[in-house]
């Protein structure tokens, strides 16, 4: 029997309203010509070695402010969407770059499972909340393309859902955060408008960047950023309350049980 693929969304329903209204970061986005970071893309940057040198991929690039932040730090930057208002929006950003910062931008509509790119380009990549639009078989082919274009020894930052947490453990957060009088803003209906449709585990996120090639890859958790999360997915009625959540997530990250519980995931996978 042939394995279920959930249905993929078209590039249409990525459009401006998309990424204005359900990716992270929106607020920031709003607020300056070349807004600051969020907490999990300022993560990301952080991740990079960036140099004048350096030559990195933002791979499916959402509203560029990736692109702009690595291309300020000096990086020659290539950006991939497949949504042309995503370009769009990245475009506007890399308009108020000085110059001879812009010149060091490329901008390409594309899907990442065929990027027109050469073999061993980029110093270093970002796969952030990409994988989990993808079905399975999609995903390594998106991964594999990302360990082609890579040099030796680049590295890729990779950013998605922990299935744990959206199969398991926000349902008994939910039961709590409901008994205080309190909301649940990741209910199911907003992770289906978001068109989020396959989840890994850690365990399986390593295991796929292996089967593909790479050969380093570990499974990072940064506590602060995944601690905020906390407070985004979940508010009660009672700030003590919610501090009890931020405090049950830095006891939780000193444990394994951080693995399920963490929000989200991130691998570093060098090739």
């Amino acid at each position: 029997m042939k394995k279920y693929e959930p249905p993929l969304q078209p590039a249409k329903f990525y459009d401006r309203s998309y990424y204005l209204r359900h990716c992270a970061g929106y607020d920031q986005f709003s607020l300056a010509k070349i807004p600051s970071l969020d907490d999990r893309l300022r993560t990301a940057l952080n991740f990079v070695r960036i140099s004048g040198k350096s030559t990195i991929l933002d791979a499916a690039c959402g509203r560029g402010e990736l692109v702009v932040h690595s291309a300020r730090k000096g990086a020659r930057v290539v950006g991939v969407d497949f949504s042309g208002d995503a370009l769009r929006l990245t475009r506007r950003l890399v308009s108020f770059l000085p110059s001879n910062k812009r010149k060091r931008v490329k901008l390409i509509q594309s899907d990442i499972t065929t990027l027109p790119v050469g073999d061993s380009t980029f110093d270093a990549a970002y796969f952030l909340d990409i994988i989990e639009h993808l079905t399975q078989a999609d995903g390594q082919v998106a991964i594999r393309e990302m360990y082609r274009v890579l040099k030796r020894n680049g590295t890729l930052v990779v950013h998605t859902d922990n299935r744990w947490f959206i199969r398991l453990f926000r349902y008994i957060l939910h039961a709590i955060v409901r008994s205080l009088g309190g909301t649940h803003v990741l209910d199911d209906q907003s992770i289906k408008e978001t068109g989020h449709v396959t989840f890994y585990t850690g365990r399986e996120l390593v295991r796929l960047f292996k089967n593909q090639g790479f050969r380093d890859v570990r499974l990072v958790l940064p506590v602060i950023e995944n601690m905020k999360q906390f407070s985004v997915y979940f508010k009660t009625r009672h700030p003590s309350v919610d501090r009890f959540f931020l405090s049950l997530s830095r006891l939780l990250s000193k444990t394994p049980l951080y693995y399920f519980a963490s929000p989200t995931l991130w691998v570093i996978a060098k090739k």
